[in-house]
């Protein structure tokens, strides 16, 4: 479960440096894709954040209330990313 909190990190910045070298429609797409699949993985966390706390590299932490806050920006990642095709 860890390795969802580092991929939440980590996927939207390799996907921004991606569409620096890409043409357009494709950082398009790719936006879009990482957006949708950040939400995805946030969704994965509820089951296991409403049962305990999740840490991850000593530094992230995850608890029942940031796990709300993340699903809401992460649904507006993908809805915006939606939005700006």
């Amino acid at each position: 479960m860890t390795t969802m909190l580092i991929l939440l990190i980590v996927l939207p910045l390799a996907a921004a440096l991606a569409c620096l070298v890409v043409p357009v429609r494709l950082s398009q797409a790719l936006t879009v894709v990482v957006g949708i699949a950040c939400f995805g993985l946030c969704q994965s966390l509820i089951p296991t954040i409403g049962h305990r706390d999740m840490s991850a590299l000593s530094y992230l932490r995850v608890d029942a209330l940031s796990l709300v806050f993340l699903l809401a920006t992460s649904f507006l990642y993908a809805v915006t990313s939606m939005y700006t095709i």
